[in-house]
């Protein structure tokens, strides 16, 4: 986590240098951005630790639980009415991710991370609708994965320093040590993960915030569970094999996912 962001945060700096892309913000922009990133970091370390105590489609599945925050934050923040077919959607998915996690509560601990994960993305999400006209978004991007370190390094603090009075980062790793020896190939997949799944996707999302609502961008997220849990099948095997019924509820919630765009102004013009 911690390398990860330390690779990415050079790699838009160069990109800005390259781009000619400006630094310059206000104080008051400088102080909204890093604490959107700090909320984003906050994130990160929740869901990094539903992986380490369930395993990737638990974690990843609590995610789907999103788009309910971000359909109730969003109206919140930008004082607008609550449109209830977001929230109606997204507590359909909710309970039927409920159903999910109720088939094996032994991952109670990592799904309660992984909500709170998904509470603190769609956080940052809606917070980044307000700020995303400000600047250009890979300026943004950059403040935002800088104030993203400060919690990481906080956190990573508190667990390497033997503070055996301090147990929930404690719990996150046996051998209570985040500082890890890494390998050629361990650093090539960080500069993948840093330059190819981090940096660009990250400008790109904050981009698409000045054209999209933060509950779309949310909800579209969410597909992200579903291609992801098909991949951790096939590459972690018998770990992450769930039971029927996980993914019975997965697929359900894709096609809620894949039909909300199609239903949505079917739904307006109703009510118009």
């Amino acid at each position: 986590m911690f390398y990860r962001l330390a690779l990415t945060v050079p790699a838009l700096w160069i990109a800005m240098k390259a781009m000619k892309i400006p630094f310059s913000v206000t104080k008051k922009q400088l102080w909204q951005y890093t604490c959107v990133g700090c909320i984003l970091g906050v994130h990160w370390i929740c869901f990094f630790g539903a992986i380490k105590f369930s395993n990737v489609a638990v974690a990843l599945s609590c995610l789907a639980t999103s788009s309910v925050f971000a359909s109730l934050l969003e109206p919140l923040y930008l004082r607008q009415k609550v449109e209830w077919f977001n929230v109606t959607v997204s507590i359909a998915v909710f309970l039927i991710l409920a159903y999910i996690l109720g088939l094996d509560m032994s991952y109670w601990l990592g799904a309660l991370l992984g909500v709170c994960a998904a509470f603190f993305g769609a956080w940052n999400n809606v917070l980044n609708k307000r700020l995303t006209n400000m600047a250009h978004s890979v300026t943004i991007s950059f403040y935002e994965l800088f104030g993203a370190m400060i919690p990481v390094v906080v956190f990573l603090g508190f667990t390497t320093s033997g503070f055996s009075e301090f147990p929930v980062p404690r719990a996150f790793g046996e051998s209570n040590n985040f500082w890890i020896n890494l390998g050629q190939s361990d650093w090539l997949w960080l500069l993948i993960l840093a330059w190819l799944c981090t940096a660009y996707p990250f400008a790109a999302l904050v981009h698409l915030m000045k054209r999209l609502s933060a509950f779309s961008v949310t909800f579209a997220i969410n597909f992200e569970p579903v291609y992801s849990i098909i991949l951790a099948y096939f590459i972690f095997g018998e770990s992450e094999k769930m039971q029927p019924g996980f993914y019975v509820g997965v697929s359900i919630i894709f096609v809620l996912i894949l039909f909300y765009p199609m239903l949505k102004p079917v739904v307006h013009r109703r009510k118009s």
